[in-house]
């Protein structure tokens, strides 16, 4: 539901003539290891970049950190993302790449999270998350496909088809996490 980062503000307008290389958004197969569209490394700082323009000095927020302060929901975020944007969907998997994996540890929270605490942390901010995958899918595709910086906004279908690329990856991830507890 996004409870702690309100405050996101989208403005733009949506240009219709994008000098795209090759495919429609019907035809569009986006992958789920985005890393095959930019490196790893890239992905990573888009994310911190989208995650860092989000509110993060709002009063429930801040009043959540001062009664927990070993809660690092911008760390969580960041580590999350990436790894749905990388093709990891599985919390278990998450936090293994967490204490594993350079790109992880670059971005997580001090202690490595438990599988249990990204299960929750993806329930409660499913909102945040569509949000920051789409952003995140955009910046992918626009690099894989767009030349030169010539667009601020994808049409309007292609921005549905990303939005919806986004929740497909979370829906993936809520169901494989279920398939784990049976």
């Amino acid at each position: 539901d996004g409870r702690c980062f309100r405050g996101m503000n989208e403005t733009a307008t949506i240009e219709m003539d994008m000098p795209l290389k090759t495919a429609g958004a019907d035809e569009l197969p986006i992958p789920l290891d985005l890393g095959e569209w930019a490196p790893v490394s890239q992905l990573r700082e888009w994310i911190m970049a989208e995650v860092g323009t989000l509110n993060w000095t709002s009063p429930e927020l801040m009043e959540l950190l001062r009664n927990q302060p070993s809660f690092e929901p911008k760390a969580l975020l960041n580590t999350m993302v990436l790894a749905y944007a990388t093709g990891i969907f599985t919390a278990e998997e998450i936090s293994r790449r967490c204490s594993t994996d350079t790109e992880f540890r670059a971005v997580r929270p001090r202690l490595p999270p438990i599988a249990a605490e990204l299960k929750t942390f993806r329930k409660e901010n499913r909102g945040v998350f569509k949000w920051c995958l789409a952003k995140v899918i955009t910046r992918a595709l626009k690099a894989q496909f767009v030349e030169g910086e010539s667009i601020e906004v994808l049409p309007m279908g292609l921005r549905r088809y990303v939005v919806k690329n986004a929740i497909t990856r979370l829906e993936l991830a809520r169901h494989l996490d279920r398939g784990g507890e049976l």
